[in-house]
């Protein structure tokens, strides 16, 4: 998600804000990343982490922060049957490092006879 960028003194923490919190990242930060953890069988959804990135990102870094919520959201007895991103470089990055071949195809098998099924 875009974000407007810049940098401000926050008075009440002393601190300047607007920069990436991304790990092994630096800068002003451009974008906000929000990770989702939800149910399947009942309707519910919670945001369990957030970071603030620049235009680009590590997805070596990104596969780390994901490993890292996994543990934590398995230490409550949640389990992860799902993770859903768009294919944007870094995540294409990140899916490699969990060992998953990204591909991109312009067809579907059809369900009916297992045939290319062009769209």
């Amino acid at each position: 998600m875009d974000i407007k960028a810049g940098i401000d003194y926050c008075v009440h923490s002393g601190t300047y804000i607007g920069g990436i919190t991304l790990p092994k990242h630096e800068g002003v930060a451009t974008k906000a990343l929000v990770i989702l953890v939800g149910g399947i069988t009942t309707r519910w959804k919670q945001i369990v982490s957030y970071y603030f990135t620049g235009d680009s990102m590590n997805g070596a870094v990104l596969a780390d922060v994901l490993k890292e919520v996994f543990k934590k959201i398995s230490a409550i007895g949640l389990k992860v049957h799902s993770v859903t991103s768009n294919m944007g470089s870094a995540n294409q990055v990140m899916w490699k490092t969990f060992g998953r071949k990204c591909e991109t195809k312009n067809y579907v098998l059809n369900p009916v006879n297992g045939e290319n099924f062009t769209f």
